[in-house]
């Protein structure tokens, strides 16, 4: 086994391939494990791991296709149904994933990015119409998750902060433009939501606390006065 230092070492040893045609977690792995082979279709340790079902601490299987069933996979490609990935790509219905990226329809990963239709996850970032998720920043369309940061759309959530478009989220806190929200502080231009503190050009809401500039929103204390 080899343990190269640039990638100008690994072009030396495999001069029939390119190294510029290596993906960015090729490269990381490349400089970072020992390598035992290269094969012409750039998979790194196997040799033409296509098709492979039940495989068990498969690593640095880069560009493997269609892996079903795998276990403790690390730097692939496109798997399937495969348990506890690390730092794979593009992985469809897996499961304990971690560090991964384009992942869709997995379930309990943590650290993955850009990812679609994933549930029950922690610490996602930019990720697609994920359910169920805990602390997830940049994401799009989410729906019931908790401890969102900068996300866009969501929806039934909890503990959103800073995000945009909400609707029907509780306990916002510095959202904007969201709709129908409970128990939101200092949002802005927020329409129909209730019981919302120190909350700024909001329009519609009803039983909030102390906001300021907003239109037809009802203050919880001062309905309080007139009920008496």
């Amino acid at each position: 086994m080899t343990t190269y230092k640039t990638l100008e070492e690994v072009q030396k040893d495999y001069p029939n391939l390119d190294v510029n045609k290596f993906t960015y977690f090729q490269k990381n792995y490349l400089l970072n494990h020992n390598i035992k082979t290269i094969d012409e279709d750039y998979n790194i340790n196997c040799t033409k791991c296509i098709n492979c079902k039940y495989c068990t601490d498969c690593e640095g299987c880069i560009s493997c296709k269609y892996c079903i069933d795998c276990t403790n996979c690390k730097y692939c490609t496109k798997c399937i149904d495969c348990t506890n990935c690390k730092y794979c790509t593009d992985c469809t219905n897996c499961k304990d994933c971690i560090d991964c990226m384009g992942c869709r329809d997995c379930t309990d990963c943590t650290n993955c990015k850009y990812c679609t239709d994933c549930t029950y996850c922690t610490y996602s970032d930019y990720c697609i119409d994920c359910k169920y998720l805990r602390i997830c920043t940049k994401c799009i369309k989410c729906k019931y998750c908790v401890d969102c940061e900068d996300c866009t759309n969501c929806t039934n959530c909890i503990d959103c902060m800073s995000c945009k478009y909400c609707t029907d989220c509780m306990s916002c806190k510095y959202c904007t433009d969201c709709e129908g929200c409970r128990d939101c502080k200092y949002c802005g231009g927020c329409a129909d939501c209730k019981y919302c503190t120190d909350c700024t050009y909001c329009k519609d809401c009803m039983g909030c606390e102390h906001c300021k500039g907003c239109e037809d929103c009802k203050d919880y204390m001062n309905n309080k006065l007139n009920e008496n």
